[in-house]
Order: structure tokens, then C-alpha cells, then sequence
């Protein structure tokens, strides 16, 4: 693409941190959103070189990369965590789950790139095309003209925030490490950077007071009794949601869709 060796390097440097910091946080704490917008690496790179000390070469890379780093609510790191932990409980061989999700990412890659092209070629991107296939391709690009047209230097204001924010992170953690009464968890100040929890945590303080609830009423037995009914509400919501879509596809009209 382009880039400098040390420019992808400081890239992935940046990186793989956030996702196992993402991957961490699903683990312990299970949110059904971790949207960490508007903080990808490239972004961090910009703030703390400039656009010049980059160079073209390295912004354009930098914006072909951004589709997989702008948000992370669709990471797969997360998600292959949990199917390990369910091949655990179910005793299902590793070996045979890995290949099954490589299979999987290498088919997934070749229909969506079939999909991307058929549905903007047949209905025209700026037509009968919406919502965030058409979005990704001119708030990509337009980030990059930004910094073409109007380059910036480094900004010791927002970085002293990006430092700030990262030491009070630490102190999170520490203080829930050891301490069982801290009530704050370091997972839902990150979370919150993201404009996904805006939306979800009503729902989520909904499902907190239903089970905090149950464990009061009947306790670990009951809880575990009412499980099964509240899976079924999400698969329920899900359900739906596929056909609706399947319904759309086949009138060609838009229809109601599950929030992703």
C-alpha cells in the first residue's frame, strides 16, 4: 500500500493492544456492544505526528485500514473467544473449531466482497443504496482529504487527554482488583467512549433489575431456571429480525432490521 515498515508497525503496535483489551473486557463483563468509536490507531498517529511527518503514502494506507479499526463492534476476536469457551464447555475439539472458523472467515470475505459490489453496482450508491455501505465509503474518504488539504500538527491537548485517560484506567483496574467493594469497573469507562451504549444502556439496566430481581426472590435456582426465558427473548428479537430482512431482500424494500 505504500506505508513505511515503521509507520504499519507503530499501526499494529496500537492495534493489538485494543483488541485484547476489547476481547478482556467481553470476557469479564459480557456487554452486548463494545463500540469503541472514533479511536483507531490511525487517528492516535495523526494526533501525536502530524500529517507531514506521516506523509501521503502512510495517510492512504492508514485510510484503507480504517474500515477495520473505526469502530470494533463487529471484531471478531471477541466472538472466536467465546466459541472457544463454548467448544470448552461442550468438549468439542479445538483443532476442528479453528479450521471451522478459518473456512468461515475466508468464505465470509469472498461473499462479502460479491455483496459490497453487486448491491452498489445493481442499485447505485447514490440512489437506491443506504445506510452504512454507502456511509463507510465517503466518511473514509473525506478523513483522509482532511488531512491532504488541511494538515495538522501534533496535539499535546489531546494527547495529555489520551495519557490522562489511560492512567485513571489503571487506577480503575487496580482499585476493583483489590478491592470486592469498588463498584467501578475499568470495562464500562472505555465502553462509554463509544456512542453504542447511549442507545443500550436502558435495556441494560432493564436486564440488571430483572436479574438482580431473581437473585433476590429465588435465588441461583430460580436464576438459573429463568435463563432459558430470557435467551429466548433475544432469539426471539433475532428471528424476527431475519425475516424481515428476508422479507425486504425479496420485496426490495426496506424493512425493520435488528440495531447493530
Amino acid at each position: 500500500m505504500g506505508m513505511a515498515l515503521w509507520a504499519i508497525g507503530l499501526f499494529f503496535l496500537l492495534y493489538f493492544p485494543m483488541i485484547l483489551g476489547i476481547t478482556r473486557i467481553r470476557a469479564e463483563i459480557g456487554p452486548p456492544l463494545h463500540q469503541l468509536i472514533l479511536v483507531d490507531p490511525g487517528r492516535t498517529m495523526v494526533l501525536g505526528l502530524g500529517t507531514r511527518r506521516l506523509g501521503v503514502g502512510n495517510l492512504t494506507g492508514l485510510t484503507f485500514l480504517y474500515p477495520f479499526v473505526r469502530c470494533f463492534r463487529a471484531h471478531p476476536t471477541p466472538s472466536e473467544l467465546e466459541a472457544f469457551r463454548l467448544a470448552e464447555r461442550s468438549r468439542i475439539g479445538y483443532r476442528q473449531l479453528l479450521i471451522g472458523m478459518i473456512l468461515a472467515i475466508a468464505f465470509g470475505i469472498v461473499i462479502t466482497f460479491w455483496t459490497y459490489l453487486h448491491v452498489l453496482y445493481d442499485m447505485g450508491a447514490g440512489s437506491k443504496a443506504r445506510g452504512w455501505i454507502v456511509y463507510m465509503g465517503w466518511e473514509t474518504f473525506n478523513r483522509l482529504q482532511t488531512w491532504l488539504v488541511s494538515p495538522r500538527e501534533t496535539s499535546v491537548p489531546e494527547l495529555g487527554v489520551i495519557g490522562s485517560s489511560f492512567l485513571f484506567t489503571i487506577f480503575l483496574m487496580i482499585m476493583k482488583i483489590r478491592f470486592l467493594w469498588w463498584p467501578l469497573h475499568p470495562g464500562g469507562y472505555v465502553l462509554v467512549s463509544g456512542t453504542g451504549m447511549g442507545r443500550l444502556w436502558f435495556p441494560i439496566f432493564l436486564s440488571w433489575l430483572a436479574k438482580a430481581t431473581v437473585l433476590k426472590i429465588g435465588g441461583v435456582k430460580l436464576y438459573r431456571q429463568a435463563v432459558p426465558f430470557f435467551l429466548g427473548l433475544i432469539l426471539g428479537d433475532y428471528t424476527l429480525g431475519c425475516v424481515w430482512s428476508l422479507i425486504g431482500l425479496v420485496l426490495k424494500m426496506p424493512t425493520y432490521i435488528v440495531w447493530h
